[in-house]
C-alpha cells in the first residue's frame, strides 16, 4: 500500500470547538470538565495522560432500527449525546500491552475489565 491509502479517513482535531458547537458557553460549562474528568481518572489508573480520546456522536433513527434490519432505508440523526473513550497505546511487553484493559468513569457501577487481544 502507498502512503494515501495507509491514512485514516477519520478526522482528526486538536481542539473541543473543532467537534463541539459553543453554544450557551458549553465548551467551558460542559465539554472540557467533561474531557477533564476522563483524564484525571485515566491518570488515576494508568499513571499517565492518554494519548488519544476517541468519540462518537450518538444517533437516533427517525424511521426506526426494525425497518434497518429488514434492508430498508433508514433516516439517522445525530444528537447530543456521545462516548468519549481515553486510550494509550503500550507495547507488549509494557504494563500487560498484549489485553485491552476496559475502565469506566464511574468504577462502582462497572468494574474494570480485561480483555485478551489474542483473536483465538
Amino acid at each position: 500500500m502507498d502512503n494515501e491509502q495507509e491514512q485514516s479517513t477519520v478526522p482528526i482535531f486538536n481542539h473541543l470547538d473543532k467537534i463541539y458547537t459553543n453554544i450557551n458557553d458549553a465548551l467551558k460549562m460542559k465539554h472540557e470538565p467533561r474531557y477533564s474528568s476522563l483524564k484525571k481518572r485515566f491518570q488515576q489508573l494508568y499513571g499517565s495522560a492518554p494519548q488519544f480520546y476517541g468519540r462518537a456522536p450518538g444517533r437516533v433513527n427517525i424511521i426506526g432500527e426494525h425497518i434497518d434490519y429488514c434492508g430498508y432505508s433508514v433516516l439517522p440523526a445525530a444528537i447530543e449525546q456521545d462516548f468519549i473513550m481515553a486510550y494509550s497505546i503500550v507495547e507488549p511487553d509494557e504494563l500487560g500491552g498484549d489485553k485491552i484493559v476496559l475502565a469506566n468513569i464511574d468504577s462502582i457501577t462497572y468494574e474494570k475489565e480485561e480483555l485478551s487481544t489474542d483473536p483465538f
